[in-house]
């Protein structure tokens, strides 16, 4: 009897220890990031039947394989609802492949194209942005509007109150008509916050806007474009701006935060620098370091005594895979962690 009883309690003991170590297991577990997918590349016009090709990359943060997927949006004129095809998954292939689609269209009908990504655990990204592809009947004219702007930022897309930002705009006119653009704070919904038109320049021109913000919050920007023969373009796609007043004024690098703080890295995606910016609020010893998406620290862009004010550095990715990194601000009992995205 009392052997037996012994034996179950070290049959007890010995489950909870499992239990436990099952459990920490458990506990440490990287979440499963979903892939990314990129912004859809192809041809915004054609003829009916002709054969388009549509590109998208896909990466997966922890390296693994991707599949894609190419969906399409139109209005049939048949159906009062719009419709949506979607092809099956291509794939698996390796993280950070690009993956094509060629595809015509029976109807002269404006479409929209996006693509979405997963991963070989299930997992799926956000459709991309969708790109508008105007079809129109074989010999007719096509009389284009502009293509949508493609909106880019000079620094970073979160901000201080009052810094100013560069934003750039290219655009294309399918028929090479002279081009003008407008830029739209706050989605371009309301008169107030659009600029004039621009003075019209060659197809292909880059446009470029300085703008800041008197107060803190987030703002979108968006552009469009018309061609001299008045056709409009839609709306691109918006690019968010966070505006943060955590920081006493605006200016010089040298003045001081009102706490520590870590922005986002710019650019993002990148290829293959990115620069990272944080504030300090009074001398410490700082420690900014950047890890793999298993958590590897694989580099040390800053270990040392800095004083209070704002401080930036530059990471390099040359020689590492595409991926999401993370990187890591440690100062005097603050530490914040952000993420971002090598892609190549």
């Amino acid at each position: 009897m009392k052997r037996s009883r012994v034996s179950r309690l070290i049959a007890c003991f010995l489950a909870n220890v499992m239990a436990i170590v099952v459990f920490s297991q458990t506990a440490v577990a990287e979440p499963n990031l979903p892939p990314e997918v990129s912004q859809l590349q192809g041809p915004s016009q054609g003829y009916v039947d002709d054969e388009l090709a549509f590109s998208a990359t896909a990466v997966d943060p922890e390296g693994g394989t991707v599949f894609v997927r190419f969906k399409t949006d139109y209005m049939s004129p048949f159906d009062s609802k719009p419709m949506s095809d979607i092809s099956y998954w291509l794939g698996p292939e390796s993280s950070g492949s690009i993956f094509e689609i060629v595809h015509c269209w029976s109807m002269p009908v404006v479409y929209r194209v996006s693509a979405q990504a997963k991963d070989s655990s299930g997992a799926e990204s956000e459709w991309s942005e969708p790109v508008t592809v105007t079809i129109t009947e074989i010999g007719a004219p096509l009389n284009l509007p502009p293509e949508a702007p493609q909106v880019k930022v000079r620094g970073p897309v979160q901000i201080l109150v009052n810094q100013v930002l560069d934003f750039t705009a290219k655009v294309v006119d399918p028929e090479a008509n002279q081009i003008s653009v407008r830029f739209g704070w706050d989605n371009g919904q309301d008169s107030e916050f659009l600029t004039d038109w621009s003075e019209y320049q060659s197809s292909g021109s880059v446009f470029t806007v300085s703008h800041s913000w008197a107060s803190s919050g987030t703002f979108t920007v968006q552009v469009q474009a018309r061609d001299s023969l008045g056709d409009l373009s839609v709306w691109s796609s918006p690019v968010t701006i966070d505006v943060s007043d955590s920081i006493v004024s605006v200016g010089s690098d040298s003045e001081t935060p009102r706490t520590f703080v870590l922005l986002q890295n710019y650019p993002n995606p990148f290829n293959p620098a990115t620069e990272i910016a944080f504030g300090l609020s009074e001398d410490s010893h700082v420690t900014l370091a950047v890890f793999n998406s298993l958590g590897q620290q694989i580099a040390v862009l800053a270990d040392e005594r800095r004083g209070a004010g704002q401080h930036r550095a530059t990471w390099d990715g040359t020689g590492f895979p595409n991926g999401v990194y993370f990187y890591r601000l440690s100062a005097k009992g603050f530490v914040e962690t952000r993420k971002m995205l090598l892609l190549k």
